[in-house]
């Protein structure tokens, strides 16, 4: 793994808020896509859960490691 790979993936400040919102609350295995797709739409993260079903590839890798970070 190189440096660039370990940096965090750019997700729209909506879509980051969404995210770090559902992680810290610790309710949902963060590796299930489906869970986590109905928190986000149960609570009001429409754009963070249209995001992670457009790029559940990208998503995953992310929670794996490097993670996320706004993109500004």
């Amino acid at each position: 793994m190189n440096a660039k790979d370990s940096d965090p993936v750019p997700v729209p400040a909506a879509v980051f808020e969404g995210l770090q919102r559902c992680r810290q609350l610790g309710e949902q295995n963060m590796l299930e896509i489906g869970t986590v797709l109905r928190w986000l739409r149960d609570d009001g993260w429409y754009a963070a859960a249209e995001w992670v079903e457009q790029n559940q590839q990208a998503y995953l890798d992310a929670v794996i490691q490097p993670g996320f970070r706004p993109d500004v």
